[in-house]
């Protein structure tokens, strides 16, 4: 998630931190408010890796295909890239306990879908999800 997105769910207690922090001539309030809420928002990126892999059966070997609807990784992968557009198919892979290539199978396919797009570069470019029109 972008820290401008942290900052804005969080805008009264960053300025709350940023004024302990002038006031005490201390930068711990802050830095504080920072790690919480970097902490905070990674909890649902776990909450999505530890679904995801307790949905599978418990004889069923890590990055092996389960019977799983493809829908249901692209859905994941949509819900990861929303708020993270920067999301590497390296850190979707783990956060979901696939394979990057499964990843990167998806994404293939929800861009032929037209529900993803790429802008910019490989490296300094990130995802945009296509709304559906009803």
């Amino acid at each position: 998630m972008p820290i401008e997105t942290l900052v804005h769910h969080n805008q009264a207690n960053y300025y709350r931190a940023l004024q302990e922090s002038n006031e005490g001539k201390d930068c711990r309030p802050f830095i504080d408010f920072m790690i919480d809420a970097i902490g905070n928002s990674l909890y649902k990126y776990i909450d999505i890796a530890t679904e995801s892999t307790t949905d599978a059966g418990a004889n069923v070997p890590v990055n092996v295909p389960v019977n799983v609807p493809v829908n249901e990784v692209s859905e994941k992968i949509i819900l990861i890239l929303r708020s993270n557009p920067k999301a590497t198919a390296k850190k979707m892979a783990f956060m979901l306990g696939v394979t990057d290539k499964t990843i990167k199978r998806h994404i293939k396919t929800l861009r032929e879908q037209g529900r993803l797009k790429r802008v910019g570069s490989d490296k300094s470019g990130h995802w945009e999800v296509v709304e559906r029109v009803p």
